[in-house]
């Protein structure tokens, strides 16, 4: 499915949008806020090469936090494979919640990808949630 929309806020350096679409009544993923532990299991879901692959999962770990050394913004890296298609999709914990972002993963190494935490794209976007 297409679906046109409009972007709300963006943050170039963080290269990060919000998109308002024509769509209601759709599910949504909670969103955690705090980093994720090293170690801990995370699920990118995506469509790794083209729209006949959506809904791909793969799994992996957490495995640090680094700095960008382009933009100085954490990023967290995972050994979840990523690939072109998956950018912009949730990295998601054991318990659904989006943790991430995707982002982009090393092109000569296996098992080396990089994703935004959600607090980092919420806040660049200057999004204010409701309390819960």
């Amino acid at each position: 499915m297409e679906i046109e929309g409009d972007v709300i806020r963006k943050d170039q350096q963080r290269d990060v949008a919000l998109v308002k679409i024509p769509l209601s009544k759709l599910k949504t993923l909670a969103l955690k806020f705090n980093y994720s532990e090293i170690g801990s299991k995370v699920y990118a879901i995506g469509a790794p090469t083209n729209a006949d692959l959506q809904g791909s999962i793969s799994s992996g770990i957490v495995s640090t936090y680094r700095k960008d050394e382009k933009t100085d913004q954490t990023m967290l890296q995972s050994d979840t494979i990523v690939n072109g298609g998956n950018s912009g999709g949730p990295l998601v914990n054991e318990f659904g919640e989006v943790v991430a972002i995707t982002v982009s993963k090393i092109r000569d190494a296996e098992g080396i990808s990089f994703f935004i935490p959600i607090d980092s794209a919420i806040e660049k976007l200057s999004i204010n949630l409701p309390e819960k």
